[in-house]
Formats: C-alpha cells, structure tokens, sequence
C-alpha cells in the first residue's frame, strides 16, 4: 500500500480492499518528492490463516478482530496491573470414556506452535504434550493436566515423560510372588501367582521375585502410566 491508504473502512470492507480481498491503493502525490511510505492499516488485514472454532478465529476475519479476541483471551483488554505468563509445553492425560466412539483431541504444537489434530480411540488413554491448552470434540473426552513437577515433555513437545512409572510385561513360570513400585511410590506384591502373564505399572528396575521357586521375564514397553489398567490398553 502506498500513501494516502488511510481512509475510513465502510461495513467491514476495509480501504483498500475489495469485497474482502486486499488490493493496492496507490497515489502519484507524495509530501516533499519522497518516495511513499508503505502505510498499513490494521482495517486493511484480513486473516487468511487457519480457522480456530474453540478461539472463535476464522479465515477472512480483519485483523482488528483477531487481536481483540487473542487479548481478550489473555485479559488484557482493559487491564490495569493484570500480566500473563505462557506456560510453556504442559503434559495432559486424555481419556476417551467412549466404549464404541473415535473422536478427535485438537493441541497446539510446543515448536510451531500449529493446530494439530490427533484421533482418540473408544477406551483409549493417552499422555499427550500441549502448549496453551488442549480440547475434544466430545464432552465423553476427559481432560487432565498433569502436575509439571511430575510430568515434563520430551524435546519441547511430543508424548509425556514420566520420570518414574512405565508399563512392564511380565512372565511368570512356576509360581512366585513379586514385588515392585507402583506409580504412586508405594512397594506392592501381587501375592503368589503362577504360569501367567501380569502387566504392571512400576518403575524401572524395581520389579522383582521376593517368594517362590519360579522365575520372571521382564519387558519394559517404556509406555507411561499411572495405573496397572493402563498398561492393559
């Protein structure tokens, strides 16, 4: 745009723009024979980016528009002495409650910070990484974040990294009864099990034979958890 592009906008039609899509507005005067300034409006940008339904952000809106609603999603609209901090990439636990249902879980990656939509299967359960914030698009999908002092994300995004707990396949040949830590720090014994297959939630290397006369094999599918019925998923 060049200089003298900023009059008035009519009816949401900005200067400069034609029924929604911008174009050049030029003069052949400018002050003192000096070349024009590139002038720009915010009444003449329109959005072209992709649209947001959570945030109320749509393609083709003015960028005036936009701004409005990102402030007024961060409370700075009228503020006083009100300040925000990102919280950076945070750890959420998503658990589709849905016995039959797909549906999607829509977070903003840690890097780019793009919309990226990732599919929840019926009786999933998942640890997924979000920047500012996370949502479904059912109400059967639940939504918990996940304290940051024990959930941290690897790499700047991606899956949730727990420092303790993960899923443990473990074999058991004869009889023995078996000792480990669970998620919540706490020793526990299964009891005496024999010729049979457990699927544990344990920390690393904790997992052990404290009766018995069989033997384990112990696969760590380095899968996070907080329960034992997560690791049967």
């Amino acid at each position: 745009m060049a200089c003298n592009c900023n009059s008035k906008y009519d009816n949401k039609v900005p200067c400069c723009c034609s029924v929604g899509e911008p174009v050049i507005c030029t003069t052949t005067v400018c002050l003192d024979a000096q070349p024009c300034d590139v002038v720009v409006e915010t009444n003449c940008i329109i959005y072209n980016g992709n649209n947001h339904d959570c945030a109320g952000i749509y393609n083709g809106m003015l960028l005036t528009e936009v701004v409005d609603i990102i402030l007024a999603g961060a409370n700075l609209i009228d503020c006083t002495t009100t300040t925000t901090t990102d919280p950076g990439c945070q750890c959420y636990l998503v658990t589709n409650t849905s016995p039959f249902d797909a549906y999607e879980l829509t977070t903003i990656d840690c890097t780019s910070r793009n919309s990226i939509v990732t599919p929840i299967e019926a009786n999933q359960r998942i640890y997924i990484c979000s920047r500012l914030g996370i949502s479904a698009n059912n109400e059967h999908v639940d939504i918990t974040l996940l304290p940051f002092t024990e959930y941290v994300c690897q790499n700047g995004g991606g899956n949730c990294f727990a420092p303790a707990a993960f899923c443990h396949t473990v074999e058991v040949t004869g009889s023995a009864n078996i000792q480990y830590i669970n998620s919540d720090g706490i020793l526990t014994t299964t009891g005496v099990v024999s010729n049979t297959i457990l699927y544990l939630c344990a920390w690393k290397q904790s997992i052990s034979i404290v009766g018995g006369a069989g033997s384990i094999l112990i696969t760590d599918t380095n899968a996070i958890c907080l329960t034992n019925e997560d690791c049967l998923l």
